[in-house]
């Protein structure tokens, strides 16, 4: 009765044939699945071209400059270094052993001033005479009113701590 109440209401299509006969049966599995003997495949590894560079300059120093001598003009210099460092360094490397062969130094840095100096009298900040409040410098030998009214000012022009 339940059902009936449910379903009250719905039409159902029913579903059009295709054919003219009845649908064929589905084709049962094989219990065990047949097997045959064949040639499994070999993987190759692609050949690594990033390091083919490298081992030319190993090769070609391993083996092809040892079964030449050198010609007795030639002297190897100290410069000289191996291939693993650099182009760059070893040319700097060179550049100063020939500066320090020559007597070439350059000038070491020397400090002109010790503190900064006061934009207004030209002295040392550090010394009496001067303060500081957020960035602002305070030098009483130019100005003519107090610390605590140039502070005062600023306060008003909002320096100071934020909050």
């Amino acid at each position: 009765m339940d059902r009936q109440v449910l379903m009250q209401g719905i039409s159902f299509q029913q579903p059009t044939q295709v054919s003219s006969g009845p649908a064929l049966k589905p084709l049962s599995r094989p219990e065990v699945l047949p097997t045959r003997k064949a040639q499994q495949h070999v993987f190759h590894l692609p050949v690594l071209s990033s390091n083919c560079a490298m081992l030319h300059r190993l090769l070609h120093h391993l083996f092809l400059r040892s079964t030449y001598s050198k010609p007795a003009g030639i002297v190897q210099s100290s410069a000289v270094l191996t291939s693993s460092v650099p182009y760059t360094t070893q040319r700097y490397r060179k550049r100063k052993l020939d500066e320090e062969r020559a007597g070439l130094k350059e000038r070491k840095y020397e400090r002109k001033a010790v503190g900064f100096q006061c934009k207004r009298c030209g002295k040392d900040r550090q010394s009496e005479g001067h303060e500081q409040y957020f960035g602002n410098i305070f030098c009483r030998a130019t100005s003519s009113i107090s610390f605590e009214e140039w502070k005062a000012n600023l306060v008003t022009k909002n320096y100071g701590k934020k909050k």
